[in-house]
């Protein structure tokens, strides 16, 4: 008899309940943070923000995944942590960083691409 998890997996069996939406950003927002900051407090999904601003090794970690200082970026986070869970999806470099999926992180995404990314990570 083979026994059924009562964990809620994703398709890459990773625990969905057992997972924190994190922003990097700056302390003095541009208009995509302040847009994803208002689209996440009108659905009501918590996050944890991580201020570039004050951060130098979060601004470090910022330019290595995406190649330079692109706010708002969201990424899926074990709950305290501040990296993604999962390496992302490697950068298409032929097209803009805004608005690309890689797995557990989005950056500078529109309200479209914002809900998408957190109805995959059952956020929504």
């Amino acid at each position: 008899m083979q026994r059924q998890s009562l964990i809620a997996t994703d398709d890459n069996g990773v625990d969905q309940m057992n997972k924190e939406l994190v922003m990097y950003g700056r302390r003095f927002a541009c208009w995509d943070q302040s847009r994803a900051m208002t689209f996440l407090s009108e659905k009501k999904i918590p996050y944890r923000f991580v201020d570039i601003s004050a951060d130098p090794n979060a601004s470090a970690r910022l330019i290595e995944w995406v190649g330079h200082l692109s706010v708002p970026t969201l990424v899926i986070a074990q709950p305290g942590e501040v990296l993604p869970m999962r390496d992302p999806k490697p950068l298409d470099r032929s097209q803009r960083v805004r608005g690309q999926d890689r797995d557990t992180m989005i950056t500078e995404p529109n309200n479209d691409e914002l809900e998408s990314f957190l109805r995959t990570h059952h956020l929504l």
